[in-house]
């Protein structure tokens, strides 16, 4: 078994004309999810070969795959939004993201998110209008 893990240039990937055009209006050195400050690709290549006897034959099967590790470009995307403070719009403490959802939605979809109508509606019928 042997395996190889190099940096892939995704945008070979694309057709040769397109690729170019992409390619003259991109700074190779600029911060960028595809490659890092030193211009090498950020996507990676991994091939694994397995060879084997099998019969007296000699046997071999190769898959690849590519991969990305997210975290080398954490620093390129803000961190989650602040959080509500009391009296703003939507904030209401204890409360889950789904509920807050659910007690912004018209009443004619309340029952459409999971968990059903939120406590204190008895009503879970949608009138035509």
């Amino acid at each position: 078994m042997s395996s190889e893990i190099e940096p892939f240039d995704v945008l070979a990937l694309l057709p040769p004309a397109l690729g170019k055009d992409v390619a003259q209006g991109m700074d190779p050195k600029a911060r960028s999810v595809l490659h890092d400050e030193r211009g090498k690709s950020r996507m990676r290549r991994i091939s694994v070969l397995v060879e084997w006897d099998e019969a007296g034959q000699p046997a071999s099967v190769e898959r690849i795959t590519f991969g990305y590790d997210p975290a080398a470009i954490a620093d390129l995307f803000p961190g989650p939004a602040p959080q509500a403070r009391p009296g703003d719009r939507f904030h209401r403490s204890g409360e889950s993201e789904l509920e807050k959802v659910r007690k912004l939605a018209p009443p004619e979809l309340r029952s459409m998110i999971p968990g059903g109508q939120p406590s204190g509606r008895s009503s879970s019928r949608v009138r035509p209008r």
